[in-house]
């Protein structure tokens, strides 16, 4: 008999990464001029997608589409950070808006931004209610 293969939720958690990367060399590749702005759009661009490309691969079986509270991972990136691939995304998204001035990217970079907030602060009051000291610990030597 054929073993039927599932995709589990979490091993699709490099996709998103992997679109942003198409998507950034796209929009470098049509709005690349040069210039200041056009440097400092690279810039976020890139730092932004290895922040999300590093923080996706560290996080492993804890991805998920909704937060949840599954693992309390602090090792590699999240050493630093507590919520680096919206960090990433969000660094992403706003290279995107500074390299083509475009109102559609600048509307979805702030969009990005607020919601890697509300996300957030919903994972935070899940890993607390979970993890209680350990993540108000974890927190105190993190940033976002």
């Amino acid at each position: 008999m054929l073993k039927q293969r599932v995709i589990k939720h979490y091993q699709i958690r490099n996709v998103y990464p992997l679109i942003g990367t198409i998507i950034s060399g796209i929009l470098f590749f049509f709005y690349w001029d040069g210039g200041l702005k056009k440097f400092i759009s690279l810039f976020l661009m890139i730092l932004g997608l290895i922040i999300w490309w590093v923080a996706s691969i560290t996080l492993g079986k804890y991805f998920s589409i909704m937060p949840k509270a599954s693992g309390l991972i602090q090792t590699g990136i999240y050493s630093k950070i507590r919520n680096p691939i919206y960090v990433g995304v969000s660094l992403t998204g706003i290279g995107w808006a500074v390299l083509t001035q475009n109102s559609l990217l600048i509307l979805l970079a702030f969009a990005t931004v607020v919601s890697s907030f509300v996300r957030a602060k919903l994972e935070e009051e899940k890993l607390f209610k979970k993890f209680g000291k350990k993540y108000l610990d974890y927190k105190e030597k993190t940033w976002f």
